[in-house]
């Protein structure tokens, strides 16, 4: 089953693509892949992306008529927990507590000899 979960804090990889389901002219405009950070619904992503064709393609291609039949077809392909903004100074603090013990304790056993 598809996964159109897109409402949670999480980091999650988004294929979707942008079709008109125009009468006799039914077609692909656009496929891509997105990371989403962002808590949203299905009709929030949608706006966003076809905005943002709108805006890529150039507004003036499209009759006014013809946004009605825009539509974002869309899967979420896997989500991963956010990162924190602090991880990597906090990384460097653990390695660097790792360090000075390694030296002391190198340090007591030079000092039994």
């Amino acid at each position: 089953m598809a996964d159109k979960n897109l409402s949670d804090d999480m980091v999650k990889l988004v294929s979707y693509s942008i079709v008109s389901i125009q009468r006799d002219r039914e077609h692909v405009l656009s496929s891509a892949r997105r990371v989403v950070t962002d808590n949203m619904d299905g009709e929030g992503f949608a706006s966003w992306m076809i905005a943002e064709y709108l805006e890529e393609s150039g507004r003036k291609r499209f009759k006014d008529k013809e946004l009605q039949y825009l539509r974002v077809s869309y899967n979420v392909e896997d989500r991963w927990a956010e990162q924190d903004l602090k991880y990597e100074e906090k990384q460097l603090r653990a390695l660097d507590g790792i360090e000075r013990a390694i030296r002391k304790e190198k340090k007591k056993a030079g000092g039994k000899k």
